[in-house]
C-alpha cells in the first residue's frame, strides 16, 4: 500500500571570508535565509484526514445487517448469489460509514509505518470487493451452492474491538453434485460477537 511521503528541504548557506566577524555575519545571514525559505510541513495528520473522511457520514457505533456466526453469514451470501441479489450482497458488506467510524480509527493504517489516508484505503478496498463480487456473480450467479463449511484458517487481525477473519474459504456442493472449496470472498469482520463481510475480494 502507498504511504505518505513528507519532503523536508533544509537550506544552509555558509560563507567564509577570512575574518572572524565577517564569517559570523555570513553564517547569521545564511541561517536567516534558511529559516525564511524552508517550506513548512503542511501535510495533514491522520487524525485530520480521518475527520475529513467521516464528515457528513452517519456515526454508527456498531455494525448493521450482521449475522450471529460466520456460518450463518456465509449461508446468506450463497443464497444471495443464487438470486443474483446485489442489494442483499451490498447490505452484508461493511458500509462507508462503518468503515469510517467503526473500523478505521483503530486500524493499523492510522499509525506508522502503515499510514494510508482513509479515503484512499476505502477506494482501494471497495475496488477489490466490487471486482470480487462481479467475478463470483459472473461464475455462480443464479446457481444454488449448498453450504458445507467456511474456514478462515489464518490468524485473525485484532484491532481494538474489531476482529478481521482473513483467507476465508467456503466448502460447497454445486448443482451438478460436485463438492468444492474455494475463496468466494476474502474477509469477515467480527465486532461484539456479530459478523459481517469485510471484503468480497475473491480468487477463483
Amino acid at each position: 500500500m502507498a504511504t505518505r511521503v513528507i519532503a523536508v528541504v533544509l537550506i544552509a548557506v555558509y560563507g567564509c571570508n577570512g575574518g572572524r566577524d565577517s564569517a559570523a555575519s555570513t553564517r547569521d545571514a545564511g541561517a536567516g535565509r534558511s529559516a525564511s525559505t524552508a517550506p513548512a510541513d503542511t501535510t495533514p495528520s491522520m487524525d485530520t484526514l480521518l475527520r475529513r473522511f467521516q464528515a457528513g457520514l452517519p456515526r454508527p457505533d456498531s455494525l448493521t445487517g450482521t449475522s450471529a456466526t460466520r456460518e450463518a453469514l456465509t449461508r446468506r451470501y450463497l443464497e444471495a448469489i443464487a438470486r443474483s441479489d446485489t442489494t442483499a450482497l451490498r447490505d452484508m458488506h461493511i458500509t462507508r460509514a462503518e468503515y469510517a467510524h467503526v473500523y478505521f480509527p483503530s486500524s493499523k493504517m492510522m499509525k506508522p509505518p502503515y499510514e494510508l489516508p482513509p479515503d484512499v484505503a476505502w477506494m482501494l478496498h471497495t475496488a477489490d470487493s466490487n471486482k470480487g463480487i462481479r467475478t463470483v456473480l459472473g461464475r455462480f450467479g443464479g446457481q444454488l451452492l449448498r453450504f458445507g463449511d467456511v474456514r478462515c484458517p489464518g490468524e485473525p487481525l485484532r484491532e481494538g474491538h474489531n476482529v478481521v477473519w482473513r483467507d476465508c474459504r467456503v466448502r460447497y456442493r454445486a448443482p451438478n453434485g460436485i463438492e468444492a472449496e474455494q475463496s468466494l470472498f476474502a474477509a469477515i469482520i467480527e465486532r461484539d460477537g456479530r459478523f459481517k463481510f469485510f471484503s468480497y475480494a475473491a480468487t477463483l
